[in-house]
């Protein structure tokens, strides 16, 4: 079974077959944003471009392997109710297990925080792309049947990094400007400094306020932190002028990126795709970018051949990054199964 989006091209150009490759990741996205029934309702025309809504939620999604959890000395946390610290000790053995925690966050990673939406507020989630904080809730109850997602109750958070967890604080169900309380990074920076970046040399000038974070990330402004009077900023984070994650749009512009130089390896007269191509007697291939069952594929459209780029790639970072970024494996196994590959 093979799924391919848009047209090929019988002209080997470059740029031109670059193009078909930054659609087709669009088109694909589209698919993945159907497959994961995300709130994609397109009101705003310069930011309703599939990648960038697919790539919020990739990026928010938490790819299931294990992790270390570590703590900050904000725990154990004092005056937990029973089921919030049941389902803390639940998300500590399922993030060390490599389980499935992204039930934890709740339906607005899919009802919520459409890039496209008119309402600035909703367009991410603004803790995430802010601070690159996460919260979990902290349910000591299973996935409802029917639903992905457990019930709401206190927040766990954390920052998710590759191969460990951070455990920042856990509070009672946060709303609104607790969002932007400052302690959250007060507790960040005394536990773990290297994930705060000083300006140097920076005058600390105005102290923000919690409450006036909160605002202007609303309005799309992200504010540097000034923590013991010194000024600081998180690694990787931070809010567009549209009210959008930083790190989406720099995921999109690296899939860009990406493509242009997989068009220029395609279009080689030397290069494996067309001396395949020359191999099955196709003097003129229509190249696409498809998913396939083996994965994220270059796809041939005359003579039907598929190049999986996790086969092709010969261990090159930024085909793996592509590949992660685009179409990871719990994308890829949920695609086929809507499907019913």
């Amino acid at each position: 079974m093979l799924f391919f989006f848009g047209g090929g091209m019988c002209t080997l150009n470059q740029e031109e077959l670059a193009n078909i490759f930054y659609e087709n990741l669009n088109q694909i996205s589209q698919s993945l944003i159907s497959t994961f029934s995300l709130k994609f309702e397109r009101e705003v025309d310069h930011l309703s471009l599939p990648l960038l809504r697919w790539l919020d939620f990739r990026l928010r999604y938490v790819d299931p392997w294990p992790r270390k959890v570590v703590l900050s000395d904000k725990f154990p946390v004092s005056g937990l109710s029973d089921e919030a610290l049941s389902g803390l000790n639940r998300l500590i053995r399922i993030f060390e297990a490599g389980g499935d925690v992204n039930p934890y966050q709740g339906q607005g990673l899919v009802n919520f925080n459409d890039t496209s939406g008119r309402r600035k507020i909703n367009r991410t989630d603004g803790l995430w792309a802010d601070w690159g904080v996460s919260h979990f809730h902290l349910s000591d109850g299973d996935v409802v049947v029917g639903d992905y997602f457990v019930k709401r109750g206190d927040h766990l958070l954390c920052i998710v990094e590759e191969d460990r967890v951070l455990f920042i604080d856990a509070r009672s169900h946060l709303r609104g400007v607790e969002y932007a309380d400052l302690d959250i990074m007060e507790i960040v920076s005394d536990n773990w400094p290297e994930r705060m970046v000083q300006l140097k040399g920076v005058l600390p000038g105005k102290a923000w306020e919690g409450s006036e974070i909160y605002q202007m990330r609303r309005s799309g402004v992200s504010a540097p932190l000034i923590l013991g009077g010194k000024v600081y900023v998180m690694a990787s984070s931070g809010i567009t002028s549209a009210a959008t994650a930083d790190v989406v749009t720099m995921a999109v512009n690296r899939c860009r990126i990406y493509v242009n130089r997989l068009a220029e390896w395609v279009v080689s007269p030397d290069g494996d795709f067309v001396r395949t191509c020359r191999g099955l007697s196709v003097d003129n291939p229509a190249f696409c970018l498809a998913i396939t069952p083996g994965g994220f594929s270059v796809y041939e459209e005359n003579s039907r051949a598929a190049f999986a780029l996790g086969d092709v790639g010969l261990k090159l970072k930024w085909i793996d990054d592509l590949i992660n970024t685009i179409l990871p494996s719990w994308a890829l196994n949920a695609y086929f199964e809507a499907v019913g590959g």
